[in-house]
């Protein structure tokens, strides 16, 4: 006797294998697409956080920069740019070095110096002292100077992009800073806007993160600061 499955039976089906493979690949996908959305995620909160890390750095720099050189020629009659002078040391290092007299009588020489650290994986910017020989005559470049304390300290990354990057900049430039000393019409701390005296001008360029980046119509920063004890001449 032949026995006849119920309709409702005969018409259910199983997974089959194609089914269970495309299911499989989509999943796949969505993982994937999930690890790369993260992936991005994390590397963009990376970058961001190097680049606030670098403008940070340079903002706090400049501001302890500026006290430190408003002292370049105090206490110095007719001072002028035989007391703060620009000094390229060596090959991928600079420095500003400058002299002072805070009674009058005994003398002072101090600077800021960028140089390579760790074997140029870093760059650091430090403020130093002279140790022995600084008066009013002695060549600044000529003395021994040790760092007083650091200012900043830059990752220089091998981002492997040709043109961008603190690692391209410093191959171009050779250094992370630059100073730029002039004679100038100014006012210290632009306290006015109508300046009637010439003073030394001092202009330090430095790139920020975004310039660094290549972001279009961005220039290297300047800073600038009018150092109101190197006196030179009225207009």
């Amino acid at each position: 006797m032949k026995i006849t499955a119920p309709a409702h039976l005969s018409r259910q089906r199983g997974m089959s294998l194609i089914g269970l493979l495309i299911g499989l690949l989509i999943s796949v996908l969505c993982i994937l697409a999930s690890l790369t959305l993260y992936k991005n995620l994390i590397q963009v909160a990376t970058e961001s956080k190097l680049d606030s890390n670098h403008d940070g750095q340079i903002a706090s720099a400049m501001l302890i920069m500026q006290l430190e050189v408003q002292s370049a020629g105090y206490g110095i009659e007719a001072a002028n740019f035989d007391h703060i002078v620009r000094h390229v040391p060596s090959a991928g290092e600079i420095q500003l070095l400058w002299r002072f007299s805070p009674n009058g009588s005994a003398f002072e020489c101090r600077g800021l110096h960028e140089k390579p650290l760790e074997d140029g994986a870093f760059r650091g910017l430090t403020i130093i002292k002279a140790t022995s020989g600084c008066s009013a005559s002695a060549t600044l470049s000529s003395l021994t100077w040790e760092e007083v304390s650091v200012l900043g300290r830059w990752r220089v990354v091998d981002d492997g992009v040709a043109g961008v990057g603190l690692d391209d900049h410093i191959l171009t430039k050779s250094t992370m800073f630059d100073f730029k000393l002039e004679d100038k019409l100014c006012s210290p701390y632009g306290a006015s806007s109508s300046a009637t005296e010439n003073h030394g001008f001092l202009t330090v360029t430095v790139p920020g993160s975004a310039f660094l980046q290549g972001a279009p119509g961005i220039a290297a920063s300047e800073y600038q600061f009018c150092l109101p004890n190197i006196y030179l001449a009225s207009p």
